[in-house]
């Protein structure tokens, strides 16, 4: 399990992921709309990273995965943004396996990252997707305030 290797990291993770959607103005005013909105964040993400390597990837798990892109859809944070971010997540995850893991366990190790992270990531970008499909987002069909569609697509008009 790379559950002890990795949950360390959790907080650091979390500063990486949210500093990367914090250089996106829209992003930005989302995450500082509200006081102490980051914060709560960070926990939710420090969640999200520690159940990554849980090992249980059941029924439970995958609707909780489905729930995070509903949300970020419905918060109307760009796919554009939220997909590199997790790709963050990943640069700083191989880091950490490269430098701490002998070099026979790095295979067995990488695919089971490779395996989770893409587990995670098809499922919210389906949800994100299919929530704005279904109209269920506030910003469903209409552009951002600079003209770009939440899922990223578009440009600024004017």
């Amino acid at each position: 399990s790379l559950r002890p290797l990795m949950d360390p990291l959790a907080y650091e993770m979390a500063l990486a992921f949210y500093d990367h959607l914090g250089q996106d103005p829209h992003t930005r005013a989302i995450l500082w709309s509200e006081p102490g909105r980051v914060e709560r964040l960070y926990k939710s993400f420090e969640a999200w990273y520690r159940e990554l390597f849980s090992g249980d990837y059941d029924d439970a798990y995958a609707k909780r995965r489905w729930r995070v892109g509903e949300v970020h859809a419905r918060f109307g944070v760009p796919l554009s943004l939220l997909l590199p971010a997790i790709g963050q997540v990943y640069s700083l995850a191989l880091e950490h396996l490269y430098a701490t893991l002998r070099p026979g366990d790095l295979p067995g190790a990488l695919e089971a990252l490779g395996k989770v992270l893409t587990l995670d990531i098809t499922l919210m970008a389906l949800s994100y997707e299919g929530a704005q499909a279904d109209g269920e987002t506030p910003s469903a069909g209409r552009s951002l305030p600079d003209g770009r569609h939440p899922s990223g697509v578009g440009s600024r008009t004017g």
